[in-house]
């Protein structure tokens, strides 16, 4: 006994004693009911046959004793035994007066001369008989009239024992028990065994878990994607292929991150090397200065992309927002950038519906989103080419839509799906960490806003992104 409650206290947690213990609690119930029902029926059954029985052989002695010798009293029959009428009757027979006296038993037993029944079962004047079940000693008794010219002579007691009766209805319930039983244990057996089935599936999927926690993003279900299983399967596949692209997004940024730093380090170090020559002239002096300078700069904002995504990827990291006009920073954003547009030749231009758009957000990194996003723009766009910045405000939705539209190289349809990606460096040579449209996707994000990214190759790229509007009352306080 003790193995067992050790077995239900090491499983009971499990998911497969779940579903047994409360699918065959259900069933136990439910045959319990059953079998609960089939004893009220088969008793009822069996009393109801009992009770007709025993009231149409009551009735059809009465009707003897009316058609025949209704002339006799009670005490003349008793006297002159004229007891035909009652020939038909099984069982214990007794004639009694209407006060319950004992005129006639057919036992003769010593309760002739006494009153046999209380007088709660007497029969009043609104009952035609009366049925006495006798627990006590396992019988039933009918109280009939015996009646003469419509007037109640005596009554005609009928008594009959229900052993025989319990017994038949005691095999009729033990056949229902034993039928339940079979019917728990084989409920029992195929619950377990098709549980088994059902959860085989569920088993599989955790094993494949452990392994995906244990690094093994080699691993796949190989289940069929179907039903709810397949749909979870289907999921955990796609978790494991993203997983490793994942994996392996972060290995090309590692080594691409450790090629540029290696870059601007390896000329830095050269060019510390060369300058420790007194030999060298002033001209070839600055020349290696202003490239130690041009490459601290490169590892600088390198660091700089590093430390923005930590800190915008961090749950503790918060925004410093206060109210203002987007449409000023915006034109001294592209006013700082337009010398860098100009050098290459590309029209940077500014195009705006409204005078004044109001946000509660953070300033700088609003700016920075705009100057990452237009110096991108800048990057890969052609001489000769443009680049449009948008503002259009839709007061319908209470948002701002900004948009920056290039005519440069375009993204592939495999790429556009992955540029904001962390990590996700590209394929053009000009692509520096990947970070830059994950910080800016960042910095919207946590600005309750959404970014979008829209492109044709050799044709150009559309980046946009809405923000909520200040809400009115924050407008009138100004």
């Amino acid at each position: 006994m003790g193995k067992l409650v050790d077995y239900i206290n090491k499983k009971k947690d499990s998911l497969k004693f779940s579903l047994v213990f409360y699918y065959m609690l259900i069933f136990f119930i439910f045959v319990s009911v059953f079998v609960v029902f089939s004893f009220f029926s088969v008793r009822d059954y069996y009393y109801n046959t009992l009770k007709n029985n025993m009231l149409s052989q009551s009735i059809y002695s009465t009707e003897l004793y009316d058609s025949y010798i209704s002339s006799y009293t009670l005490s003349d029959v008793v006297l002159n035994e004229r007891f035909e009428f009652l020939n038909n009757i099984d069982g214990q027979v007794q004639l009694l007066d209407n006060n319950g006296l004992v005129y006639y038993d057919s036992l003769g037993s010593s309760m002739v001369g006494e009153k046999a029944i209380d007088p709660n079962s007497l029969l009043t004047n609104n009952e035609s008989y009366k049925f006495v079940i006798d627990n006590i000693h396992n019988k039933m008794s009918l109280n009939y009239p015996i009646t003469t010219n419509n007037s109640q002579i005596g009554i005609l007691r009928t008594i009959t024992s229900l052993d025989q009766v319990n017994f038949e209805i005691g095999k009729r319930m033990l056949l229902f028990i034993l039928f339940g039983f079979i019917s728990l244990m084989s409920g029992f057996a195929l619950l377990y065994y098709f549980s088994g089935k059902l959860l085989k599936p569920v088993n599989m999927l955790t094993g494949l878990a452990r392994k995906l926690s244990d690094g093994q993003y080699e691993e796949k279900s190989n289940m069929p994607y179907a039903g709810e299983i397949g749909e979870l399967a289907e999921v955990m596949d796609q978790l494991s292929e993203n997983i490793l692209l994942k994996e392996e997004m972060k290995n090309d940024f590692i080594s691409s991150v450790s090629h540029e730093l290696r870059t601007p380090l390896t000329s830095i170090k050269g060019w510390a090397l060369t300058l420790q020559d007194s030999s060298l002239d002033d001209e070839t002096r600055n020349e290696g200065l202003k490239i130690i300078e041009s490459e601290s700069d490169r590892l600088s904002d390198m660091v700089e992309d590093l430390l923005d995504f930590s800190r915008f990827t961090s749950p503790s990291f918060t925004l410093s927002k206060s109210k203002l006009d987007l449409i000023p920073i915006v034109k001294n954003i592209v006013k700082q950038m337009r010398p860098r547009s100009n050098q290459k030749d590309v029209d940077l231009i500014l195009d705006y519906t409204d005078n004044e758009v109001v946000l509660i957000a953070d300033e700088n990194r609003l700016k920075q989103v705009f100057i990452n996003i237009i110096d991108n723009a800048i990057k890969f766009t052609d001489a000769g080419g443009s680049i449009v910045v948008s503002i259009e405000l839709d007061k319908e939705k209470h948002i701002v839509n900004c948009s920056v539209i290039d005519s440069g190289i375009g993204i592939s349809e495999e790429e556009i799906k992955k540029v904001t990606t962390k990590f996700y460096k590209g394929s053009s040579a000009q692509s520096r960490t990947g970070l830059g449209l994950s910080i800016c996707e960042e910095i919207i994000v946590k600005h309750n806003g959404k970014l979008e990214i829209s492109s044709v190759l050799d044709k150009g790229t559309t980046v946009s992104f809405e923000l909520p509007l200040a809400e009115d009352e924050d407008v009138e306080e100004e």
